[in-house]
């Protein structure tokens, strides 16, 4: 039974400052279609929201970028920094950091407005990629078949939980934006969720590892 989404962040497309000389969307597609490029990216694993992302990426812009998956958000951003790897797509709370301090270069955000925590990073629409908006999102379900007037009242209280102030507050600052949906929006969005990926999966050949 869907209860609600809880709570969603955007993806970051950051690339290594040192081997992609590159400050847009535009300058970063030049140089992946220049003769001789051999790309990479690394994701926190086979199936994770930022390898799909990235392949829907490669989708809408016609690029081949080859991909590197490892066990954890972690060890992929590190491997980005170190120049392992040149590119990558990471939940805004995890890269933020690296992008302030200078680690990573970012391209574009992938929600639908600029994030207040890196707000000279465009939107995919901003930089030229459009209909490009992702979240990475958490949700609540409960056993199929919950009664009504129960489902009414976990909803009611954990979406009153979520829109706390002091709650809104502290996910903002980690890169999270309280949702709170009905459960009919939510499960409305999760049949959405699942076509659209569905779709990236078929066509990029994506296969359960």
């Amino acid at each position: 039974t869907p209860v609600t989404q809880t709570v969603r962040t955007p993806n970051v497309l950051v690339v290594n400052p040192q081997q992609v000389q590159a400050d847009d969307l535009a300058g970063l597609l030049a140089w992946l279609k220049r003769p001789g490029t051999q790309a990479s990216y690394s994701t926190s694993g086979i199936g994770s929201s930022d390898h799909l992302t990235m392949e829907m990426f490669k989708q809408a812009t016609d690029t081949d970028v080859a991909h590197v998956p490892y066990p954890g958000g972690a060890p992929a951003t590190t491997d980005l920094i170190s120049g392992t790897v040149q590119m990558s797509f990471q939940n805004l709370g995890s890269i933020a950091p690296h992008v302030q301090e200078g680690r990573v270069k970012p391209i574009l955000i992938t929600s639908d407005e600029r994030s207040p925590l890196l707000p000279r990073v465009p939107t995919a629409a901003e930089a030229g990629l459009r209909d490009f908006v992702v979240y990475s999102w958490q949700a609540m379900g409960a056993p199929a078949g919950l009664p009504a007037p129960l489902l009414r009242q976990v909803h009611e209280r954990v979406a009153a939980a979520l829109r706390a102030p002091e709650t809104e507050r502290r996910m903002a600052e980690i890169g999270f934006e309280a949702v709170g949906s009905t459960p009919e929006e939510f499960a409305a969005f999760q049949r959405a969720e699942i076509e659209r990926w569905r779709k990236v999966i078929e066509t990029g050949g994506i296969k359960p590892e």
